[in-house]
């Protein structure tokens, strides 16, 4: 198994399944960049002949830029799948993955990537919170493809301090091409709209995200997830803005 970390990140895969998430590092990475040890740990995993094949990566090799945002990116390559992964965020926090797989087994395969982004600073007083996850299914062999939940696990699972905080894509859930050789989308879902905008508890050490999934035999798939925590605004905070929204009918008088 080989893992590669490239000094700078290279979000555009080979597989054509990746491309849906290419637009992450347009978003992520608009200032200059300069090479650090990431405040993120990373679990990439499939399975082979029923044993599982795990790369835990704890001082990921990325990029940060004059905005505080950081990506890195990486693939994991056995007899029987490709695993191609990114990460982007920000320790405010905010953890956006994106992995894109390709089953070359003659039987399922399942995949997961965890990744758990550190918060600095801590979030003390309650946090709002939001997510979203999507992505897409491609049937190469022209014989169907399913992508669908591991049993008694969810897509998508938003964990707080390590413990879970919120799931979506929940079992049983599954996307199935029955046309040869087309393709199909996993169905993009959220929470804490407008993101972030759900009530969380204090964030005390970190946010992190896994996604999992079961793929059919020779078929490819690209899964992407977004966590957000923010702080409550202070009393003040609230307090200031009502008043500028109480003043504005006062200003508009003056103003005219």
């Amino acid at each position: 198994m080989d893992v590669k970390h490239p000094s700078r990140p290279r979000f555009f895969h080979t597989l054509p399944s990746a491309l849906v998430f290419a637009v992450l590092a347009v978003v992520f990475f608009p200032s200059s960049l300069f090479a650090v040890t990431l405040p993120i740990d990373l679990s990439v995993t499939g399975w082979a002949n029923g044993e599982m094949v795990s790369q835990e990566i704890s001082d990921v090799e990325g990029d940060v830029n004059a905005d505080g945002f950081f990506g890195a990116d990486g693939r994991v390559e056995t007899a029987l799948h490709t695993i191609d992964w990114t990460v982007t965020g920000n320790q405010d926090p905010v953890v956006t993955g994106a992995f894109a797989v390709t089953n070359l087994a003659n039987t399922p395969q399942i995949f997961e990537l965890s990744m758990t982004v550190a918060a600095d600073p801590t979030i003390i007083g309650g946090s709002f919170t939001g997510g979203s996850m999507g992505g897409s299914l491609i049937d190469i062999t022209g014989n169907g493809a399913t992508l669908s939940t591991v049993p008694g696990r969810p897509l998508y699972t938003a964990l707080i301090d390590g413990v879970e905080f919120a799931t979506m894509g929940d079992a049983p859930f599954s996307v199935t091409i029955n046309d040869a050789f087309g393709a199909a989308v996993v169905d993009p879902q959220r929470f804490g709209q407008p993101i972030p905008s759900m009530a969380g508890p204090d964030v005390l050490d970190s946010i992190a995200i896994t996604l999992a999934f079961e793929l059919s035999p020779g078929d490819a798939a690209s899964i992407t997830g977004v966590f957000v925590a923010e702080p409550v605004p202070e009393p003040g905070t609230w307090l200031l803005a009502a008043l500028a929204l109480l003043g504005l009918p006062w200003l508009r008088r003056i103003l005219r």
